[in-house]
């Protein structure tokens, strides 16, 4: 495994949501990104933004990808529900260990095949309904400012964190909220 200061990552998946993944790995100041594709010709304005932004990316086939992704820090599934089941087939039998991160977009149905092998493989999960509540807090952030109502408080934000839990059935991230709330 690499330096955790400057992971090794893959992505799986070259669209839209891929091309934010990069931008958030070179922000972490990734060492190396593998952008592995089912289709190499789908990926090239992925593999464009990856050039703009500076980003120490190649892209890779799907082929193999199962045997490569225990030796990533990172692994950011971009892929949609059930899009990855092959591949988490592959990496369960591949007998490979993982002390790596995977975050896998999809939360529905969860967990993912992918998660399920990842976590049964040693490595650790975040459900993408994480980062769909925290894109979710950034949304409100922006219609507050731009309807006029000002900005989110730092306070107010745990607040509306902890309403975007309940909404989606989630724990609530605020402790003194949850008390509350009980």
């Amino acid at each position: 495994m690499g330096d955790r200061t400057s992971p090794r990552a893959a992505i799986l998946g070259g669209g839209g949501t891929a091309v934010s993944a990069l931008a958030a790995l070179v922000e972490l100041n990734a060492s190396e990104i593998v952008v592995f594709v089912r289709n190499p010709a789908k990926a090239a304005d992925t593999m464009e933004v990856a050039e703009t932004l500076g980003a120490p990316a190649s892209l890779s086939t799907f082929e193999g990808a199962a045997t490569a992704l225990g030796g990533f820090d990172v692994v950011i599934s971009t892929l949609p529900p059930r899009a990855a089941d092959g591949l988490a087939a592959d990496f369960a039998a591949s007998g490979q260990e993982s002390a790596g991160i995977l975050l896998d977009v999809a939360y529905d149905p969860w967990p993912s095949a992918l998660a399920k092998a990842w976590e049964a493989r040693g490595g650790t999960v975040v459900a993408g309904i994480e980062m769909l509540l925290y894109q979710g807090v950034e949304q409100v952030k922006l219609f507050a400012e731009a309807g006029g109502y000002g900005t989110l408080a730092t306070d107010q934000q745990g607040d509306v964190i902890n309403v975007m839990c309940d909404a989606i059935g989630v724990h609530r991230r605020n402790p003194h909220e949850q008390n509350m709330a009980g």
